[in-house]
């Protein structure tokens, strides 16, 4: 009875033995992070073995603890934990400018991403949305304008990597002028911002 671990996810369990055939075997396969999964293997002959493949959904980084605890017939049993190191990264999103704006007067804003994970954020792309009315005067480099805002490819982001972005805005309402800042990368990782 062994335990491999392959690409960090996914897992196999492979069982065996040498003078008899097992009966009734069950695998109960457990993670720190998913619900335990019964798995029946049936009988294992003599000499022979059977591999069960089996997938786990990762959603933190950090390392996941994999259990297998393996019973047949005759009271038999076998146990083993694993540790995977799971990698994924995590975007981290700060937004700075005046807290106080007036309408008609122009206001600039710097935008912080940063990767704090232990993967590479990949395909990353940054969305600024601006109050009604407000015009775009400059912005940094790669910058697009998208509907009521802006937009830029950021790329690929490795663990600790930052990224400044700046724009500057002529507010023309008053009252409440909200600017949001969203964020995010392949596999669904996200980070939101607003002042």
């Amino acid at each position: 009875f062994f335990f491999q671990a392959e690409d960090g996810i996914r897992d196999k369990l492979v069982t065996g033995v040498q003078t008899c055939a097992l009966r009734s075997v069950f695998v109960k396969l457990s993670t720190n992070s998913n619900a335990p999964e019964m798995i029946n293997i049936g009988t294992i002959a003599a000499g022979q073995q059977k591999q069960v493949e089996v997938q786990f959904n990762a959603t933190q980084a950090g390392t996941m603890s994999i259990k297998a605890a393996a019973q047949a017939e005759g009271d038999l049993k076998a146990e083993i934990l694993e540790e995977v190191v799971v990698r994924r990264a995590k975007l981290d999103l700060a937004l700075a400018g005046p807290k106080l704006k007036f309408a008609g007067s122009e206001t600039t804003y710097q935008i912080q991403i940063s990767n704090s994970g232990n993967a590479i954020a990949e395909e990353v792309v940054a969305n600024v949305l601006l109050p009604a009315g407000a015009k775009v005067t400059s912005a940094t480099d790669g910058s697009k304008q998208a509907g009521s805002g802006l937009s830029w490819r950021v790329g690929s982001m490795g663990p600790g990597a930052e990224r400044t972005l700046q724009f500057t805005c002529e507010l023309t309402s008053a009252g409440d002028n909200r600017v949001e800042v969203r964020t995010q990368g392949a596999g669904g990782i996200t980070a939101t911002e607003a002042m």
